[in-house]
């Protein structure tokens, strides 16, 4: 293909944005994607910095570099394009014959882009130590004041519990996300929180063996949650919020499992409390 018709399929002014799209689409997506998936995304990526976005890369060559097998690579590019980051292209020859597929990487409209909202003109974290001759008992005093400012206004801006709704409705969201847990989890934390929260359920759901899809123990999930706000709001949460909603999930699918092994006929139990007394004699 020419350099002319490549550049007009270019979907970025710059590299930079080429990366920051990207990573935003990792953020979301990367838990749903495995290893092979990302490790063939990524040779994509750093084979579309020519022009940025546009990738002419054959199947053959991601093969030759990944190791991995045509299948995979043609299952991940399936992936990839059903998820809206890339795109595939068609070409043709100068014989008119049919030529290589040229990936064209997208802009995601869902950019979800981490930022540091510490107020800039907030003290340092870390004090002059107790040596340093200008630290007086009055600046030290001080100092410990401001540092304790800055925790407190961080913890306002990253906790939970004084979230309010925003104007971004649940659009923003990936779509995997079901409404009834971005409509519970709203009111008390950001979007990304809220990624990050169901992350945690699909984690807990693959780590215990459930006889049933996901969908069926929304109302589980949906009380853990609560359950777990009550618990953080009430000061009984000593390390994190996702951490023990992680914990109480699976706790509560555990116990869920053992009440569908009891339920299940096909499994036998031996009653031993309940056995003939004859076997005994």
């Amino acid at each position: 293909m020419k350099p002319s018709e490549m550049k007009k399929h270019q979907t970025f002014e710059t590299v930079e944005q080429l990366d920051l799209h990207v990573r935003s689409f990792l953020r979301n997506y990367k838990w749903e994607l495995s290893a092979g998936n990302i490790e063939i995304l990524k040779f994509i990526w750093c084979h579309s910095v020519k022009y940025p976005g546009v990738s002419f890369a054959k199947v053959s060559t991601i093969m030759n570099a990944t190791g991995r097998s045509r299948s995979t690579i043609i299952r991940t590019i399936n992936r990839l394009e059903n998820l809206e980051l890339i795109k595939r292209i068609s070409t043709r020859k100068p014989n008119g014959k049919q030529g290589v597929n040229v990936l064209v990487i997208q802009p995601q409209k869902r950019l979800s882009i981490p930022s540091d909202d510490t107020p800039v003109d907030t003290a340092d974290e870390t004090p002059p130590t107790l040596e340093d001759p200008t630290c007086t008992s009055v600046s030290r005093s001080l100092l410990h004041q401001e540092t304790m400012k800055k925790q407190r206004r961080k913890m306002q801006i990253h906790s939970m519990n004084v979230q309010q709704a925003s104007s971004v409705d649940s659009s923003f969201l990936p779509s995997y996300i079901p409404d009834n847990f971005h409509t519970v989890a709203h009111p008390f934390m950001k979007l990304e929180e809220i990624v990050k929260a169901w992350k945690c359920v699909t984690q807990a759901y693959k780590k215990v063996n459930l006889y049933s899809e996901l969908e069926s123990y929304m109302d589980v999930v949906l009380d853990t949650f609560k359950q777990t706000v009550f618990a953080y709001k009430s000061g009984y949460i000593k390390k994190t919020f996702h951490g023990y909603f992680y914990g109480g999930l699976i706790e509560v699918f555990t116990r869920q499992v053992r009440r569908e092994v009891m339920a299940d006929s096909s499994n036998l139990y031996y009653d031993w409390l309940n056995e003939p007394k004859e076997l005994h004699e």
